[in-house]
């Protein structure tokens, strides 16, 4: 058992002596061994000696039970860089922590009395799998029976002294609109606030910098910290020297949120994900979430370890103890604890887990799977893209289900309806393709497709479903989002003047090919929605034409040759590419004319049949 210290108790001189040869590294062998914690309950607490800001980190380690824990601060922090390793002296031996441990360390040691906290990566034996599993089993309730969580988000090293004042201001506003306190803050559910009017902050531009500046901060990139923070009963967030509560941080970045067309100015909301993650980090939800949900809405952190992104997450959102679905095992490979992962998944919200799918883009190409994952599993390692089964009209199989999907070993056998093949691939979408503002790298072939489906000669064909080619794109590239295609004229209206005005600007002697008319559809419709949506719409995504003449919108790995299939039980068609007997999952698409059940109909009147597949 490690050894026990009573408070205030100093050190002697010979430990003295020997601490000073430890930090000069004289002693570099002598390094600190964990003794095994006796039961499933134990813990480990940290009782850091007091000191001077520049005095080595000395600490000693207490094993108790959780239930009769005494009082105990419990830190939240991104680990870092894990090479870099720097040295503190544990029970009289060496122990390798990283900087960002030792800076917090250093931040909350008391000069005069000793503090006692739980840290990660010291109080857990992390060569210990079996010991780390249990240690992440239990963190929800380590977090939740803390006093207090200490959040270090790092140095003010930027000297940003204007962001905690706007913070403060807005959470302070939420609570005078709602009749509140910021205490109550710790009970509430962040979702039901009314929001107050943004001119109520009379902020310049300089504060909103440093707003958003302040909210890309490594600690909002990472899933473990959702666990940590979401489980505390009371959170304090240092900045340097600065100090919050952190609940002020989750409440002020929902607020650009509500109405991101006010933002636009800033020049921010496009590419920060700290803004949607801090809010994340806090969350209050009444209701439990399905492990997919969870996934879902946490798949845009980060973490070192590939398996956390199922471990870190699991009991997020759990009203009670004993709210996870897996146990973790870190003697587990990857692949076998997200396959596990995803057959649970399939048992709570059947095929859903498959519009998740997201893969690299030579992922499959020549078909290995270089780790053997299976392609039908999602890694949930990706950033956050929008799929089409969200949409609440969408339901490409109606609800009918299959006569049974089952996974034998890493296989995935199910039923589905042949709908098409794709025939040539028109174009891979970015994020900057679709800003009407400012010039891009392959702009001009984005707005020749554009230019072609939407004002040109093939825009008034008719598309298979009977409708104009222009409605069929306006749909697709917003993934049937909306609907109303005024949002649409008045975003190409934008976007093909500026290709226009860039293109005289750039050639010659050229006249423009298209006659801008300023919103000749739709006078006072404001084109940001369309174009946010579509560019979020549009993320590893590109466009592609079938043989039987349909538009679709699918991942960025696809090929000619790719089939495409209505699986049954799927709210929207999957591309699927044959290999032998089976197929591979190349991703989620949208394919106008077959989102809302019109294969369920066709195969009704005995024009398409369901075939058993099996997916790799």
């Amino acid at each position: 058992m490690e050894q026990t210290l009573e408070p205030g108790t100093e050190p002697q001189r010979e430990e003295l002596c020997l601490i000073s040869r430890l930090a000069s590294g004289r002693l570099a062998n002598n390094l600190y061994k964990y003794d095994p914690l006796q039961t499933s309950t134990s813990i480990r607490l940290l009782e850091l000696d007091p000191g001077q800001s520049e005095d080595v980190l000395i600490c000693h380690l207490r094993t108790v039970e959780i239930d009769n824990a005494p009082p105990y601060e419990a830190i939240s922090y991104v680990w870092g860089n894990q090479s870099a390793e720097v040295r503190v002296v544990c029970e009289g031996k060496l122990l390798w922590i990283t900087p960002n441990l030792k800076d917090i360390l250093r931040r909350v040691r008391m000069q005069e009395e000793r503090r006692l906290l739980w840290a990660d990566a010291i109080c857990i034996d992390q060569e210990n799998l079996q010991e780390k599993s249990q240690q992440v089993w239990m963190m929800r309730k380590i977090f939740s029976s803390a006093r207090r969580v200490l959040v270090w988000l790092g140095h003010n090293t930027d000297n940003n002294t204007l962001a905690l004042p706007l913070i403060q201001r807005i959470g302070q506003l939420y609570c005078e609109h709602n009749s509140i306190t910021v205490q109550d803050l710790h009970i509430g559910d962040f979702r039901s606030l009314r929001e107050f009017e943004l001119d109520k902050l009379s902020y310049d531009a300089a504060a909103w910098d440093s707003f958003f500046q302040f909210y890309g901060l490594p600690y909002f990139t990472r899933t473990w910290c959702i666990r940590e923070i979401n489980s505390s009963r009371e959170s304090l967030a240092m900045y340097g020297r600065e100090e919050i509560d952190f609940d002020l941080i989750a409440l002020a970045a929902r607020f650009p949120s509500y109405e991101p067309s006010k933002f636009r100015i800033l020049q921010h909301m496009d590419d920060d994900k700290g803004i949607g993650h801090a809010s994340i980090m806090r969350r209050r939800a009444p209701n439990r979430l399905t492990l997919r949900g969870v996934l879902e809405i946490t798949c845009g952190f980060l973490c070192s370890d590939t398996r956390d992104k199922i471990y870190s997450t699991l009991d997020f959102s759990a009203p009670d103890e004993g709210g996870t679905w897996v146990f973790p095992d870190y003697t587990k490979p990857a692949v076998q604890v997200f396959l596990e992962t995803a057959k649970l998944m399939l048992k709570e919200d059947g095929l859903q887990l498959l519009s998740h799918v997201l893969h690299n883009s030579h992922w499959l190409s020549d078909y290995p799977v270089s780790d053997n994952w299976p392609s039908w599993v999602p890694r949930w390692e990706h950033n956050f893209f929008l799929p089409f089964s969200r949409v609440p009209h969408f339901d490409a199989s109606l609800g009918l289900e299959p006569s049974n999907y089952v996974v034998v070993d890493s296989l995935l056998k199910l039923q589905g309806l042949y709908i098409d093949t794709v025939s040539n691939v028109e174009e891979a979408l970015q994020w900057s393709l679709f800003d009407f503002s400012s010039p891009s790298d392959g702009q001009a072939s984005f707005t020749k497709m554009w230019r072609k489906y939407a004002r040109g000669e093939k825009s008034a064909t008719t598309y298979p479903t009977g409708e104009t080619f222009r409605t069929a794109f306006a749909c697709t590239m917003c993934g049937g989002y909306i609907e109303n295609l005024n949002y649409f004229e008045a975003y190409t209206d934008k976007l093909l003047s500026f290709a226009d005005t860039e293109m005289a600007h750039t050639t010659e002697d050229v006249a423009p090919i298209y006659e801008h008319h300023e919103n000749q559809y739709h006078p006072n419709v404001d084109p940001y929605g369309y174009q946010l949506l579509a560019q979020q719409v549009g993320i590893a995504r590109q466009v592609f034409n079938t043989l039987k003449g349909y538009l679709g919108i699918g991942p960025n790995i696809q090929q000619p040759n790719d089939q495409i299939w209505v699986l049954l039980g799927a709210k929207s068609p999957f591309l699927l590419r044959p290999k032998g007997d089976y197929f591979l999952v190349v991703g989620e698409c949208y394919v106008h004319g077959f989102m809302k059940g019109e294969a369920i109909k066709e195969m009704n009147e005995g024009r398409l049949m369901v075939k058993d597949i099996v997916l790799c």
